[in-house]
Parts: structure tokens; sequence; C-alpha cells
């Protein structure tokens, strides 16, 4: 069986999926045409059947989820969701699957971190890991661990795609320019430069410049610390605005003095 909801209204409809599968191109897996059981019911954003006629009604917007037991002989408008058997919350944003086993994967799309946690039968039905408690049987991401936890400093961090340095705690972490560090806070974010940093580490004109604290010394071919009024040590051919443009000179050959003569 399959249930499809409408958020919006509350209204479902549950119809039966052809066990024969896989079907050939022509044929429709859902049938009859006409459904099994609908009506209105006020549920949350995902459906997800836990097996043993549990389903588990979850928002990603709040974190929030309820365990149902699900009447598989419900008719027409007769809601199929019975009793609560569990209740709580898991955390925002995931996307559920039932693995089977009694076990549901919770997946963050965006942070690309998962987590699985234990489903277990009791007196009063199903509920996920104790009744205070989830108890988690895993959880990680599915890039690799040191995507951007590895890098130990501000200039290696903001050289890695998705990657930005959070200079409030020392730590780089996975995020964007605007917004922000993915999953949390930060004071002092960045995902370009390293503010921190001797305006010397820059050694082209370019990085130089993107540095809102530093400025270009044509002459010497140098980062250093300056304003729009000059350097702050010293003096150089400085600028903050651009950097020089350097034109290739040619050398017009001559015949030598002494064979025109």
């Amino acid at each position: 069986e399959i249930i499809m909801y409408d958020g919006d209204s509350d209204q479902f409809k549950i119809f039966l999926v052809e066990p024969r599968l896989p079907m050939s191109g022509d044929e429709d897996p859902i049938g009859p045409f006409d459904p099994l059981d609908e009506g209105t019911f006020s549920l949350h954003e995902e459906l997800v059947y836990l097996g043993n006629r549990y389903v588990m009604d979850y928002s990603p917007t709040t974190g929030q989820y309820t365990i149902y037991r699900y009447d598989r002989g419900a008719t027409v408008n007769q809601a199929p969701f019975l009793a609560t058997t569990g209740k709580g919350a898991i955390g925002k944003d995931f996307q559920l699957t039932y693995l089977g086993e009694s076990q549901v994967l919770a997946f963050n799309p965006e942070m690309s971190k998962f987590k699985v946690f234990n489903v277990t039968e009791g007196v009063d039905g199903v509920v996920l890991g104790d009744s205070d408690k989830v108890v988690y049987y895993g959880f990680g991401s599915v890039l690799f661990a040191d995507h951007c936890a590895s890098k130990a400093n501000c200039k290696s961090c903001v050289s890695v795609d998705g990657c930005g340095w959070c200079d409030t705690n020392d730590e780089c972490m996975r995020g964007s320019q605007l917004e922000g560090p993915c999953g949390t806070n930060c004071t002092s974010w960045e995902t370009t430069m390293c503010p921190g940093e001797p305006c010397q580490t820059h050694l082209e004109c370019s990085g130089c410049l993107s540095d809102p604290f530093c400025g270009w010394c044509a002459d010497t071919s140098s980062c250093t610390e300056g304003t729009l009024g000059g350097p702050l040590f010293g003096s150089c051919d400085f600028s903050k605005i651009a950097c020089p443009v350097y034109v290739a000179q040619t050398v017009e050959e001559t015949p030598c003095k002494e064979e025109i003569e």
C-alpha cells in the first residue's frame, strides 16, 4: 500500500501497489485506480512505514515525530491511523527511510550527515529507542570525515570549496559566504580570506587586494599593511585599488655601427 498525503488540505488517499515488480513500461503499478481509503487527518510532513503495521509521522521543520498503529483494514472515510504509541524529537531537516530489521535512517541532505536509530516494540507499541532517549546505532557523514575539519588553519581552510574559517573558535567548517556555517552560528566567519594573517603571506597581488587590511607594493612585488593613504610601514609604490599592469618592452635590433660604416 502507498499513502498519498496533501499537507495543505490534510487529505489522504491510500492505494494498493502491485506486488509483481518489476513490471513492463505499459503497466501501472498502482491499482485499483480508485483509492482503498481516503479522508482527512492532521499529519506532519513525512510519513514512514516502520513495519508491523506502524507508521511514523515526522516534521523536518520542528524535528518532532509521532508513531501510530496503522489499520490496513480501514475502509473509505475511516482514518487508518489509530492509537499513538510513541512521540518525541530526533532533530530537524532529516529525510527518513525505513531500512528494515527495525532500523530507520535519518539523513540531512544539506549537511550530508546521517543517523541510524533502532525501532523497538514495547508493551504499548513501537517506540524509538527507550522511552526517554532515542538510541542511535550509527552516525556520520557521506562526505569524507576530514573534508573541512582536518584543516588546521585559515589559509588551508578557505582554499577548499565548501569550507569556511570560524575565527571565533579557530575551526574550519562546511558552509558558504552568504549563509554562514552549516547547522551552527559563527560571529567571525570567512570563506575567501584570512584577516588575522599578516599581509606578507599573500604572494600575489590579487590575493593581497582581496584582504581589506592589505595593499600591493608594485616596486617590490610584495604585500603589506596599509590604507588608501599609503602603507603603514615604510614607503613604496602602493595601491589598494588595482594591480599593476606590466607591459613587455621590445628592443629594436639595429645593425652594428661598424657594419653600417
